[in-house]
């Protein structure tokens, strides 16, 4: 028996998919009767919520547990087999179960839990990687810059159309997602184009300018291009 508790975007998409590779499952809000639940537990709730429902459960008959934080790990679980499953996906919306195939997990856990990680995993044809324990906020700082900077540096560019009196944004957006096809393709440094890739100085200074002129922050900028540099220059 699989029971979720935290009926969100992350616990009803689990709810569902399981419930369609026939397994047994329930799902549970806040104020649902847990005081007889047994079996294995993912809890799918706020992260500042978690620690409190498993103060409240503890007590039961819980073969293993787990959570879905990207940030908390599991230690405070105890000696009990532990773990946590993130996905690196953003959950805007619960999602159809075909959407979860081949989605990566990060997981932490003592060796039991890691198993049961594992095999949860396995039934939502998902992927994994295994994160040390203390670890666990690295992860995450990597997957909120991999995904969340990147609305930021679109906002940027927005910011700069509008000087120039252009609305649509969207052929920038998709030079994103081609120029991430290309690092998935070809990796980092191969994948490299523009200013940096050229040592194209004059072009560098000329927008480092305009870069301060308009967001009067001249050192992000810097950090960016050294970057770029550090890349360009990897063996």
């Amino acid at each position: 028996m699989i029971n979720i508790i935290g009926p969100g975007r992350v616990g009803k998409t689990l709810f569902n998919c399981f419930k369609k590779k026939n397994i047994s499952i329930k799902l549970f809000s806040k104020d649902d009767d847990k005081s007889n639940i047994s079996g294995i537990v993912i809890i799918t709730t706020q992260d500042e919520k978690i620690k409190n429902v498993w103060a409240e459960i503890k007590d039961c008959n819980i073969e293993a547990v787990g959570h879905c934080s990207g940030i908390l790990d599991s230690n405070f679980f105890g000696d009990i087999p532990h773990f946590s499953m993130h996905p690196n996906f953003p959950f805007s919306s619960p999602l159809k179960c075909d959407a979860l195939k081949n989605i990566v997990w990060g997981i932490e856990g003592n060796s039991k839990g890691i198993e049961y990680a594992k095999n949860l995993i396995d039934i939502l044809d998902g992927k994994y990687v295994i994160i040390p324990q203390n670890k666990k906020v690295l992860y995450h700082l990597a997957a909120v810059i991999a995904s969340n900077f990147s609305y930021g540096l679109i906002k940027m560019s927005k910011v700069l159309y509008n000087e120039i009196e252009i609305d649509t944004i969207n052929h920038l957006i998709d030079l994103s997602i081609i120029s991430l096809n290309n690092i998935k393709e070809k990796g980092l440094k191969d994948a490299l184009t523009g200013p940096v890739s050229r040592n194209d100085t004059y072009t560098i200074n000329k927008e480092r300018e305009e870069f301060n002129k308009i967001f009067g922050n001249v050192e992000v900028y810097d950090f960016f291009i050294d970057l770029l540099y550090k890349i360009k220059e990897d063996e």
